[in-house]
C-alpha cells in the first residue's frame, strides 16, 4: 500500500522525534537504527524509505532540535526556566556534544556549529549583548551535562545542577516531596 508525501512527512517526523528522545537520552552509539524505528512504530526495513544512513538520520534529528530550541528562545512569551527538554535543549544533550566533537561525521560539525551560531543569536537578543548570551549558553550546557552524568548516582547533586537550569519548576519538585 502506497503511503501519500504528507503521511510520508509525518512518519519521517515520527522517527526523528523517537531519535531526538533516544539520542538524547543513551547516546547515538547507543541506539541503533532498528530500535529508533521500532520505538516509532515502524520496521527497520522502512528507514532507508526516510534516510540515507544513520548519519544522515544523527544530521536531521540535531538539526530539527536545534530548530526546536531556537524557536523556544525567540518565543517572547516563554520564559526561559520552562523551557523543558521535550521543547528545548535535544541538541546540547552530552550525546550531541560528543558526537560533534567527536568528528566522524563532518556533516555534524557543521550543522552543531550553525545551531550554536544560531542559539547564540536568540540568547544575544533575550540578554542584549553576545557576551552575556555566550556565558549563558555556557552555563546552561555545563548545569545540564554535569546533572545528567549524575543524576543515576546522586539525585540530590543532580537537583543542585538542575536548580541552575530550572530553578522555580525544581523548587516545586522539591517542595511536593518534602
Amino acid at each position: 500500500m502506497r503511503v501519500t508525501r504528507k503521511q510520508a512527512e509525518l512518519n519521517r517526523q515520527r522517527i526523528i522525534e523517537s531519535a531526538i528522545r533516544l539520542f538524547a537520552e543513551r547516546g547515538v552509539d547507543g541506539v541503533g537504527v532498528a530500535e529508533v524505528m521500532a520505538d516509532a512504530g515502524f520496521t527497520h526495513g522502512g528507514f532507508y524509505n526516510h534516510f540515507a544512513s544513520k548519519e544522515d538520520l544523527v544530521n536531521e534529528a540535531c538539526r530539527t532540535s536545534f530548530t526546536r530550541s531556537v524557536d523556544c528562545l525567540r518565543d517572547e512569551n516563554r520564559q526561559l526556566d520552562q523551557l523543558r527538554d521535550d521543547s528545548y535543549g535535544a541538541c546540547l544533550s552530552a550525546a550531541m556534544l560528543s558526537e560533534a566533537s567527536k568528528g566522524a561525521n563532518p556533516q555534524l560539525g557543521s550543522v552543531y556549529g550553525k545551531g550554536i551560531t544560531e542559539l547564540l543569536g536568540a540568547l544575544t537578543a533575550r540578554h542584549g549583548d553576545s557576551e552575556r548570551a555566550a556565558a549563558a549558553l555556557s552555563c546552561f550546557v555545563g548545569a545540564r551535562v554535569l546533572a545528567r552524568a549524575v543524576q543515576r548516582g546522586d539525585r540530590d547533586l543532580a537537583d543542585q545542577f538542575e536548580r541552575v537550569l530550572y530553578p522555580q519548576t525544581t523548587q516545586l519538585r522539591l517542595q511536593a516531596s518534602s
